[in-house]
């Protein structure tokens, strides 16, 4: 742990140069406080000396492993928790469903089947996407949103794709969906 205030200093530095927030101390115990792409880190102090979260303690160690950026994932709209945009994100890539365009900060977890329309809030029926590109497809049925995302992406298909236009048929779509489209 760091005891001396220029141990600490250095920690600050490499937090903000690896893209950290750093939050203002919430009361007298707290040291420092940050918001990372781990979650808030919070190093405390007291009579046994300085204690680290789990989110600090993560923090420094990405940043011993030179692992690069630690800059916060903002999520618009309701607040999602990071484990659940992380496991999209490898799942699905850092691309929004809709425009195929990088997510770069701006990221909102929509329902694929809305649950309002009996759909579940599992993982398996979320996807990332901006928030204007989720804004512009409201409260589309699951077929609607694919089609939306298909039309967005459609420039020329590459050799060997089977093209799927807005205006597909069912069986279109299903031989799409076959081949991996």
């Amino acid at each position: 742990m760091m005891h001396k205030p220029e141990a600490l200093d250095n920690f600050c530095a490499r937090l903000k140069a690896a893209g950290a927030e750093i939050l203002g101390p919430t009361n007298p115990y707290e040291i420092m406080r940050f918001r990372t792409s781990k979650g808030v880190g919070i190093i405390y102090t007291g009579r046994r000396g300085e204690t680290w979260n789990a989110e600090a303690l993560a923090a420094r160690d990405h940043l011993d492993a030179n692992r690069g950026s630690l800059a916060p994932v903002k999520i618009k709209g309701r607040r999602r928790n990071t484990a659940t945009v992380s496991a999209l994100m490898l799942r699905d890539g850092d691309d929004c469903f809709f425009c195929g365009a990088r997510l770069d900060g701006d990221v909102t977890v929509e329902h694929l089947v809305a649950v309002a329309h009996g759909g579940p809030n599992h993982i398996s029926n979320l996807f990332l996407s901006h928030a204007d590109c989720n804004q512009r497809a409201g409260h589309l049925s699951a077929p609607e949103k694919v089609r939306i995302a298909l039309s967005s992406r459609a420039t020329t298909p590459s050799p060997g794709t089977p093209e799927v236009s807005q205006h597909a048929t069912r069986s279109e779509v299903g031989a799409a969906e076959r081949s991996g489209l």
